[in-house]
């Protein structure tokens, strides 16, 4: 073996039992590459240079950067390959991939066409284990598999492992370098007791990840002198006492490589008017009474009409009441109506779908039965429902009765469900309010429902079914590093959605009940968030949908590793549990992401000057695409239509998040709105100095608050406390504290 370079180095790789070597591959041969100095390979000449060295500031961290050329002749069907392996390697190690591997994706495999559902009733069952549909993965048994992914395809470039024994690792990567986006593979092999964890220029995967399944792989590339590929990366070894170390590290450094930038051009307010008055144009059947998921009636799709929460039913009213004019509101009181009354079957639980006829237990398209209904569309509407039934009492309306004796119901038969089984599932049979189908992470949101539940019926059995589900979520999705069952398109697999559900709940139920349990927990599962969260601004093509209005990509969030592009929301949340953390316990992690996600929000909304595809103003769609899954042709592109739970997702955020945050006994700013901040004190008089440097209007929300506000959380609805102003495009004052 050619050791390392640098010694100090080479006694960690030793301590480690790894292996680092570069490869030389070409025409399916293989030859081992010095770290410097020249060979021969065939008819083609080969220079090496590496350099290596501790990372200044990042203690347990060494940064290698080798750069191979070929000098003379040329290589055919060639790649270049910086590699890691790993002796006594144990296949029960949890491997990482951010967005795309969550512990080596040893699930269940159901191979079914999109949109998926298990095609049998034996898949059905309480105790279900998780499944994916056809998905790269390792082998559940430790048999020699692979894993073939790309710098593109990830949301930070990034590979890891948490071995048994407590110990960690992770590479880091930049997105690109000379060739393009680099491969990244995973192999192991339990047999041999070895794996290894590769960066390879250029990409050359022997197969192309899609939605479902896979596609041919990349065309192989022939080398000419001159020609050269710089693979840099940084490799962490380090303790890992509990899972949780690796996303803690993880989280720490997923900066470290990329550059981000804030483009401030449209401000919360003019956005949130764009999209309402999209919404309100096009969503809105006059005839049903309610915010359709599409936006036609021609050739409607069976989903297009309601579906009840995750993707918009019963969630585009919350910022229709909050912000809404006149109309608006009237418009989502009446939806609300629709959903309270027409929803709910005997049992308490409520039917989840609605064709334009008629109310359906949830999506009809088969293989799906038709009494199955989802448990993530039954805990947003019972969370959102109450939080909109609290929302308007608080604004003088009288709310009827059936809407909270429905919303009542609803709790009571999932705390049923829950105390009978110890868990709530995935899919509820709503004909015997019974689980059809366990497991995951579904109802990660119902504690949130629950301890809403507790005020506005004022009965503390549901804080206590909300603690002990929270519990139950943390030691099940939390300490094992899954979070799955969100999003009703893709089985079981681990997914953001579901993620972010349980994050709101454990959120708020420290601010409920102050214990620091809740606390600990919500920051460690932030940090699994982040693993989700772009960490970058990507370059996209210049011709591309994306390409051309020049959108950064930082902070836009994964959906899960089935559908393999990031959104430019939280699927289906504004955020302001992110916020509520770092301002309960002073999270930075957490005020960070938010920060990314909300400031980033805007600049998908299509608008003159601004059009994103064929989308009129107001218009956003889900595709933030980094990745080649759905072609090379769709990086930075597909831009489909209009996708109202991204509309949805703008519009609670503009509705529930301050646009600047301000300290005024420390000074502190925090900014999330497109607008220009900075805090000034002359003469012993505090003020804000506020810029739109936008060529919109804005109105803006400001939270001001000192060291004693924080002794108590914020109300449910932040912008009680806000203080509005409005700014002319291009105007600058001064606001007195």
């Amino acid at each position: 073996m050619n050791h390392f370079p640098s010694p100090s180095f080479q006694e960690i790789l030793d301590e480690q039992n790894t292996s680092l070597c570069l490869n030389l591959k070409a025409a399916g041969k293989s030859l081992p590459l010095p770290w410097n100095g020249e060979v021969t390979h065939e008819e083609s000449n080969w220079r090496v240079k590496t350099v290596s060295a501790p990372v200044e500031g990042r203690s347990g961290c060494y940064e290698i950067t080798s750069v191979i050329e070929l000098t003379g002749g040329n290589s055919p069907a060639t790649t270049v390959e910086l590699a890691s392996s790993f002796a006594n390697w144990s296949p029960s190690s949890y491997v990482f991939a951010p967005t795309m591997v969550y512990d080596g994706n040893r699930f269940e495999i159901v191979d079914v066409p999109y949109s998926p559902f298990w095609p049998d009733a034996f898949h059905y069952g309480v105790n279900k284990p998780i499944s994916i549909t056809n998905q790269t993965h390792l082998n559940k048994d430790g048999s020699a598999s692979s894993i073939e992914i790309d710098t593109w395809g990830v949301a930070t470039p990034c590979l890891g492992w948490r071995a048994p024994e407590g110990r960690g690792f992770l590479l880091f990567t930049p997105d690109s370098n000379e060739l393009g986006p680099m491969g990244l593979t995973i192999r192991e092999d339990g047999d041999a007791r070895m794996a290894s964890f590769s960066v390879v220029a250029p990409r050359h995967r022997s197969k192309i990840p899609n939605i479902m399944g896979f596609r041919d792989g990349d065309p192989a590339r022939a080398w000419k002198a001159g020609d050269k590929a710089t693979i840099t990366a940084r490799l962490w070894f380090f303790q890992a006492p509990r899972l949780q170390n690796l996303f803690d590290r993880y989280s720490e450094v997923r900066k470290d490589f990329g550059s981000r930038r804030s483009v401030k051009a449209l401000p919360f307010s003019e956005a949130a008017r764009m999209v309402r008055e999209k919404v309100n144009a096009l969503n809105w059947d006059e005839e049903l009474g309610y915010y359709r998921h599409g936006i036609s009636r021609l050739n409607t799709k069976p989903y297009d009409w309601w579906q009840l929460g995750w993707v918009s039913g019963g969630l585009t009213t919350l910022p229709m009441i909050a912000q809404g004019d006149a109309t608006a509101k009237a418009r989502a009181i009446r939806n609300l109506d629709f959903m309270f009354t027409g929803s709910p079957v005997e049992n308490g639980l409520w039917k989840a779908h609605h064709d334009g006829t008629k109310f359906n237990n949830e999506d009809p398209r088969p293989p799906r039965p038709g009494y199955l209904v989802s448990v993530r569309r039954l805990s947003d509407a019972l969370y959102f429902g109450i939080k909109q039934i609290l929302m308007l009492e608080a604004r003088g309306d009288i709310v009827p009765d059936t809407w909270k004796v429905s919303a009542k119901k609803l709790a009571d038969s999932l705390v049923h469900i829950f105390r009978k089984h110890g868990q709530i599932g995935q899919y509820l049979d709503i004909r015997t309010a019974e689980i059809g189908i366990g497991g995951s992470t579904a109802g990660g949101v119902l504690p949130a429902g629950w301890i809403l539940a507790s005020r506005i019926f004022n009965d503390s059995s549901y804080l206590k079914a909300a603690e002990d589900l929270g519990h139950q979520l943390v030691r099940d999705c939390v300490e094992t590093g899954l979070t799955t069952g969100g999003p009703c398109d893709m089985l079981t697999a681990p997914d953001s959605e579901s993620c972010f559900a349980l994050l709101v709940s454990l959120v708020d139920l420290f601010e409920a009940t102050g214990d620091s349990f809740w606390a600990k927990s919500s920051s460690d599962l932030t940090r699994q968030f982040s693993t989700w969260v772009t960490s970058y601004d990507f370059s996209y093509p210049p011709e591309s949908h994306l390409g051309k209005v020049d959108a950064p990509s930082n902070g836009s969030v994964w959906a899960n590793i089935q559908n393999k592009h990031a959104a430019p929301a939280i699927c289906n949340f504004s955020g302001e549990s992110l916020f509520r953390l770092w301002r309960d316990t002073g999270d930075e992690l957490a005020l960070d992401l938010i920060r990314d996600i909300a400031g980033n929000i805007t600049n998908y909304v299509s608008r003159e000057g601004h059009q994103i595809g064929t989308m009129n103003s107001g218009m956003m769609c889900e595709r933030v695409n980094l990745s080649d899954w759905e072609g090379q042709e769709g990086v930075g592109g597909n831009i489909f239509g209009s996708t109202i739970w991204v509309e949805t997702a703008l519009m609670l955020t503009v509705a529930e998040l301050p646009g600047v945050y301000v300290r005024k006994d420390t000074g502190r700013v925090e900014i999330f709105d497109h607008v220009e901040a900075s805090f000034l004190n002359e003469g012993g008089k505090p003020h804000l100095r506020l810029q739109n440097p936008t060529s919109f209007d804005a109105d803006v929300q400001i939270l001001v608050e000192e060291a004693a506000d924080l002794t108590k959380p914020l109300p449910l609805e932040i912008m009680s406390r806000c203080k509005r102003v409005s700014l002319k495009a291009g105007a600058r004052m001064d606001l007195p504290l």
